[in-house]
């Protein structure tokens, strides 16, 4: 015959398990039983508003006792809670609703056990005229008992330090986790020990104020987080009840930063991490916020992934948005200021929002070969946008695009060449490309019919010499007169390059698997080569056209190519040394023969 079983509760693993995995440490012990204070002063007010609510702690040594006037417990209540792990005294069989308060798993409690042997509680509720005492011990078991006194409704709870706790027992502990945790809570909160009495709470959250000024803000802003801010940005959502401001920072952050700045949940601090409610690309704010309908997670650390979060951090979004829209309108001087410091950010949302593209496009700037400029200035003047997609690219042909007044934008930044792209949907008239460093001396001048048979000799002779490198050549004219050649690579041929001289290398240490994986994309990619253009215009490479010495023009050739690699700031290997110097010496080998 088939029959039931309870499971057994190790009490002692759940507390491991909470005090290791749940609780980022112990002294969120603090935080579960004030938040439990106030959670029943919550139930209490909406059965009696007028009463005055207060919440009390006391330190005697090494014991730690708190007190609250709330909705207190039952006999019922104590059996149905406070014994049974996992069941919260927050339902709505209270007669009020659950998401009122800012508990709700039935484990809070429990923390206690993490730095307490035992917790004692003495409870009356407003439903009942009698006290009653529950002892609650680590080992699972515990004990009530009815008490000959009647006290007031509320709760008292005794805590006293286990061996290696003490520490979170100190005055001074206690003091600075309940201020950081419950600052802003709307209940009076007091700590008390035989020397001292200090209030915890001494300003009203912010948030509840309805103060829109932005002075009073950014004086609240500095004195939460101590330092400046350019602005803050008002914070509103409907769905989360939520409010407060996103501070603008003075100062400029890694676009991989994570969102820090405090998040309240019915005025109770819950965490400094605001990943995920934020969107992705605000990481240039620090938010003050506070929600009144959020789904935390069971450690009050976190947020529940859901539609509703994914609702407030899209409502959250359109707040941003909306400033920078007003901004635009109204203080252009901050927000050029805002793009400067915090680029990065402005030109992730730029890129994921077409509205705000239109607006921040104005304002952008993007390096370019003639400094920094933006898109519309450089459609205005040159009615055609070009850039690189690299920035190893936009380095090959900087200095040689300046020099012909060409501006070329440096796409090679994050979401630079997206922002670029993206351009023409708004200016279909303008012209976007994407120019590589194979393309530039299409903007050079052609020689004359008469030049260009004149260097036809000379040509063939420089690809024959540069064979070797993979490299074939060209001239044109082109500024400056100074630059005898610039040397371009393709993406492809540059891949090629680097296999080869990778088969090389393993053929020289017997690799065979590497000599024959070079091997097989060699066969794979088609054949592709770097390029040298000549410069007509520049003295030497006259002088070399009609140089009859082919002794002297290879030498030249050879230094000229590797000169080139230089000016580009492309790679020198060794062998490109020793040709640059073979050349060098052959023609003070020359010079010194006397001929």
């Amino acid at each position: 015959m088939e029959q039931n079983y309870n499971f057994q509760v190790n009490l002692d693993g759940i507390i491991s398990l909470l005090s290791e995995n749940l609780y980022s440490n112990p002294g969120v012990y603090i935080r579960e039983v004030l938040q439990n204070a106030v959670d029943a002063i919550t139930a209490h007010k909406k059965i009696d508003n007028d009463f005055e609510a207060a919440i009390n702690f006391e330190l005697f040594e090494d014991t730690l006792i708190i007190e609250d006037n709330g909705i207190g417990l039952t006999l019922e209540d104590i059996h149905s809670f406070l014994s049974v792990i996992g069941q919260s005294s927050k339902r709505k069989d209270l007669g009020t609703d659950v998401d009122d308060f800012i508990g709700r798993f039935g484990i809070g409690l429990l923390s206690c056990f993490i730095v307490c042997d035992e917790i004692t509680l003495i409870t009356t509720s407003v439903h009942s005229d009698s006290t009653y005492e529950w002892k609650g011990k680590n080992d699972g078991t515990y004990t009530i008992r009815k008490m000959d006194i009647n006290l007031e409704p509320g709760t008292r709870v005794y805590l006293k330090a286990k061996k290696g706790s003490e520490e979170f027992f100190d005055y001074d502990y206690v003091y600075t986790t309940l201020k950081y945790y419950g600052k802003f809570l709307p209940y009076e909160i007091t700590l008390s020990n035989e020397n001292m009495s200090k209030k915890i709470n001494k300003y009203f959250a912010p948030w509840k104020k309805d103060i829109i000024n932005k002075e009073y803000w950014l004086l609240v802003g500095r004195e939460e987080f101590k330092e400046d801010f350019i602005d803050c940005i008002p914070i509103n959502s409907s769905t989360g009840n939520l409010s407060g401001v996103a501070y603008i920072l003075s100062r400029s952050v890694s676009i991989s930063a994570k969102i820090k700045g405090k998040i309240y949940v019915k005025d109770m601090f819950v965490s400094d991490n605001l990943e995920k409610l934020m969107p992705s690309w605000a990481f240039f704010t620090k938010p003050l916020i506070n929600a009144e309908n959020i789904r935390l997670t069971a450690s009050r650390e976190d947020f529940f992934e859901d539609k509703v979060l994914e609702k407030m951090r899209e409502e959250i979004s359109n707040c941003i948005k909306n400033y920078f829209y007003k901004l635009a309108k109204e203080d252009q001087k901050k927000l050029v200021n805002i793009i400067n410091i915090h680029y990065d950010s402005l030109k992730l949302m730029a890129v994921e929002d077409d509205d705000l593209y239109a607006i921040l496009i104005n304002y952008l700037p993007f390096q370019t070969s003639l400094g920094k400029k933006t898109l519309w200035s450089i459609y205005e003047e040159y009615k055609y946008i070009k850039y690189t997609l690299t920035v190893d690219e936009f380095k090959q042909i900087e200095n040689t695009a300046k020099a012909q007044d060409l501006c070329i934008i440096n796409g090679g930044y994050v979401n630079d060449a997206d922002l670029i792209e993206k351009f023409n949907e708004y200016m279909p008239q303008g012209f976007v490309e994407r120019i590589k460093p194979e393309h530039i001396t299409e903007e050079f001048e052609e020689l004359s019919f008469s030049e260009a048979d004149e260097a036809f000799d000379f040509i063939n002779f420089a690809d024959n010499v540069l064979k070797s490198e993979k490299c074939v050549c060209s001239i044109r004219k082109f500024e400056p007169l100074e630059v005898p050649a610039i040397y371009n690579i393709s993406e492809e041929a540059k891949f090629l390059k680097e296999v080869s001289e990778t088969k090389k290398q393993a053929f020289s240490t017997n690799n065979d698997l590497f000599a024959d994986l070079a091997s097989i994309f060699e066969n794979e990619i088609e054949e592709s080569f770097a390029t040298l253009c000549f410069n007509h215009n520049n003295f030497l490479v006259k002088k070399l056209i009609n140089c009859k010495d082919d002794y002297i023009k290879k030498s030249v050739i050879e230094i000229l190519y590797v000169q080139s690699l230089m000016l580009g700031n492309h790679p020198v290997k060794k062998e490109d040394n020793i040709l640059f110097a073979m050349g060098v010496n052959n023609l003070i080998n020359l010079v010194l023969e006397g001929k």
